[in-house]
């Protein structure tokens, strides 16, 4: 393998990286939104506390 390739390498793979970065903060996006769109919005949200013994 000869210098030339192995900087082609480097760089495909920094630009593979950058791109999975990208990629997870737009699905953490699209998640964001999902659980915020109207079709979960009509589901109730029931919220029970109860005290923990020993704690």
């Amino acid at each position: 393998m000869g210098l030339l390739e192995f900087q082609a390498d480097a760089e495909l793979l920094q630009e593979a990286q950058t791109n999975i970065i990208h990629l997870n903060q737009e699905i953490e996006h699209w998640e964001r939104q999902e659980l915020l769109s109207p079709a979960y919005e009509q589901n109730p949200v029931y919220l029970t506390s109860n005290p923990a013994a020993g704690v």
